[in-house]
């Protein structure tokens, strides 16, 4: 069994990031691409 997934994300609350990463926006894009998991790596958040 195996999963897709991404170790390093950033959302919109991390100053390394864009204002359009919003969590809605980024659960919409993984789904079409096939990402079942994602890990928020956010700082200075």
């Amino acid at each position: 069994m195996t999963f897709d997934g991404d170790f390093h994300v950033h959302t919109c609350l991390s100053p390394y990031a864009d204002l359009v990463m919003v969590l809605n926006a980024l659960a919409t894009r993984f789904e079409k691409t096939g990402i079942e998991w994602i890990v928020v790596t956010d700082r200075n958040s």
